[in-house]
């Protein structure tokens, strides 16, 4: 089902000079069929670039800025044809989907990896951080929750999938976390003793490039009406603590989601008014 390019290493794809990278894939002739995996490669925070043809991706590879190919064998593809574009893309991962045993292993030689169809999304998505490509290598999540062990919780789903999460107990200091450098996102509880949630959102959104940083509230709290309500000047994210946990990362993933090769936002991503955003991120 999967075979490495490089021969010598039992388990794993060899990460190389992949490390850092930042998660843009381009998915060449994937199938209607496939449309599964690629929602769960989108909800796991990868940028995607659909492209028709292996010659389309040779020819514009260097304005795609690509981190790794993901090849469909329905694409019709020569084993030359793979084999330029794995030469032309160099360290680049080329991951080939196929539902044919025999072409497999003749395109394996060439390849980074090879898998057998169907795929599922958390099968691809293992691959890809086995060499080196990531969703989200440097967005940094800031958590703040005075309940350690929800905050813990928190910290170990979003970590697995590739954030880099800063924890804080105290609004206080969370906000002099943000003001010194901007969050890719917030993750916030309501129910601190320090500071609520409320007034550590009015109280971030003064803060300097932190207007319209993402915000995701967390939280055990029974809302109001009019809790919803002045929520809604901050952020449009309110997940309840418990049932709705496994929203937590999908949710963030979408906050976070870049743009896709024409400067356009991936449905689902709540566009930012911040000016600064960009380089803050």
């Amino acid at each position: 089902m999967f075979k490495q390019r490089v021969p010598d290493q039992a388990a794993g794809v060899s990460n190389g000079s992949g490390a850092g990278r930042t998660g843009r894939v381009a998915l060449v002739g994937l199938a209607d069929a496939l449309h599964g995996l690629t929602t769960g490669l989108a909800r796991a925070g990868f940028s995607l670039v659909h492209v028709d043809t292996l010659a389309e991706v040779r020819a514009r590879c260097a304005d795609l800025h690509l981190d790794a190919v993901l090849l469909d064998d329905t694409a019709g593809a020569h084993a030359e044809q793979v084999r330029t574009l794995a030469v032309a893309e160099g360290d680049t991962p080329v991951i080939l989907l196929s539902s044919d045993a025999e072409r497999t292993r003749a395109l394996s030689a060439v390849v980074t990896a090879t898998l057998i169809k169907p795929v599922s999304a958390a099968t691809v998505v293992s691959l890809l951080r086995q060499a080196g490509v990531d969703a989200h290598p440097e967005i940094r999540v800031l958590l703040v929750d005075e309940d350690e062990q929800t905050a813990r919780l928190a910290t170990q789903l979003l970590t697995a999938h590739g954030f880099s999460v800063e924890p804080y107990r105290s609004p206080t200091a969370a906000l002099a976390a943000v003001s010194a450098r901007r969050p890719g996102a917030v993750v916030l509880d309501l129910v601190m003793a320090e500071m609520d949630g409320f007034a550590f959102l009015e109280a971030l959104r003064r803060t300097p490039h932190n207007h319209a940083t993402p915000v995701v509230v967390w939280t055990a709290k029974a809302l109001t009406a009019a809790d919803r309500e002045r929520l809604g000047r901050f952020t449009p994210v309110v997940i309840e603590k418990g049932p709705e946990t496994v929203r937590l990362v999908e949710e963030v993933s979408e906050l976070l989601s870049p743009r896709d090769a024409d400067g356009d936002t991936r449905p689902g991503r709540r566009p930012t008014d911040d000016p600064d955003a960009a380089s803050h991120s």
